[in-house]
C-alpha cells in the first residue's frame, strides 16, 4: 500500500475516474493511506478469462461478476467456484 497524503489522493480523483481506476482513500488512527488497484470486472476479457483474471487477481480491489466468461472467443457460463479459487489464492479480500 502506497501512503500518501489525503489532499494528493482528492487530487487523483478525476484522472482516476476517467482511466477506471480504483481507488481507496480510508483515514486509520490518524494516518492517511491510498490504495490503487484493479476493477476487476470477469466479463471483459476477450479470450482465456480464467488466466487473465487470474493475471489481475492480486491488483484487484473490486470484483464485478458476469455470468459469462469468454473463452476460445465464446462466451460460456462462468464457473463461479474457479473464479472464486482464483480470488483466494490471490488473497483477495475485497
Amino acid at each position: 500500500m502506497v501512503r500518501l497524503h489525503v489532499p494528493f489522493c482528492q487530487g487523483l480523483q478525476v484522472f482516476r475516474y476517467r482511466r477506471g481506476i480504483s481507488a481507496i482513500c480510508p483515514h486509520r488512527g490518524g494516518q492517511d493511506t491510498f490504495r490503487v488497484g484493479v476493477n476487476l470486472d470477469i466479463g471483459n476479457f476477450p479470450d482465456d478469462a480464467y488466466r487473465q483474471i487470474e493475471m489481475c487477481a492480486p491488483y484487484a480491489t473490486n470484483v464485478h461478476f458476469k455470468s459469462e466468461v469468454h473463452m476460445a472467443k465464446k462466451a460460456e457460463p462462468t464457473d463461479v467456484g474457479r473464479v472464486l479459487g482464483i480470488l483466494a489464492k490471490a488473497a483477495y479480500r475485497g
